[in-house]
């Protein structure tokens, strides 16, 4: 990997598992936020092209479990279908263009969009994010399933654009594990959380990465 030259490999992959372990524990809490997080953090210190492609198969599986283990799977899946079919194509065409971005282009697209959506979310609060608990629900369900649609195309894009190499794909898939312990431990946070709580924790953790990333020097 492309790390900075103080980084020897043990202090990289400690690194790299916390910060996995740290983005799964927020993606259970919240039920979005783990590339968010994973993806942030880790520019700080590794090529956005890397930390991107190393989240590939953790922001699948955390998903698949998400969505699969929810109650509502079903009628939440017929109705968000068309928008997981929305993101699904945008997704697959967004693969073609990372490709051919320059590391600060793609920090720039990604720090701005969260900002786009914290703002967005806190002008109109009822559109993005829950004001309650039944909300919550429907909410990380949706999620899980939209998140799962489009982690497909994602992975068969970074694939065939040569961004996801076997080792990238191999190290992405050592980091599930410690993506499922966190995200085993922010299942558990949730259910503490009232819905106004977990809304401003959304957003303020997302601001937060999406500044971060924007004035990254």
């Amino acid at each position: 990997m492309e790390a900075q030259q103080d980084l020897d490999f043990l202090t990289l992959t400690i690194m790299v598992t916390v910060i996995f372990l740290l983005a799964g524990t927020i993606k259970g809490t919240l039920g979005v936020g783990l590339p968010t997080t994973s993806v942030s953090v880790m520019a700080l210190f590794l090529p956005p092209k890397i930390a991107i492609a190393l989240v590939v198969f953790p922001i699948l599986v955390t998903n698949f479990r998400q969505f699969f283990n929810a109650p509502n799977r079903k009628p939440v899946a017929i109705e968000f279908r068309y928008m997981g079919i929305a993101i699904f194509i945008s997704l697959a065409l967004t693969t073609v263009f990372t490709a051919r971005l320059e590391s600060e282009q793609i920090r720039m697209v990604i720090g701005f969009a969260i900002i786009l959506f914290c703002l967005t979310s806190y002008a109109f609060p009822n559109y993005h994010l829950p004001t309650r608990d039944a909300d919550r629900e429907t909410f990380i369900t949706a999620a899980g399933f939209l998140f799962s649609v489009g982690s497909i195309p994602l992975l068969i894009g970074f694939w065939a654009n040569g961004m996801l190499s076997l080792d990238l794909g191999m190290l992405s898939m050592l980091c599930i594990i410690p993506t499922l312990i966190g995200f085993r431990i922010g299942e558990l946070v949730r259910h503490k959380l009232s819905a106004e709580l977990f809304r401003k924790a959304v957003l303020l953790a997302f601001l937060a990465a999406g500044l971060r990333l924007i004035w990254l020097d």
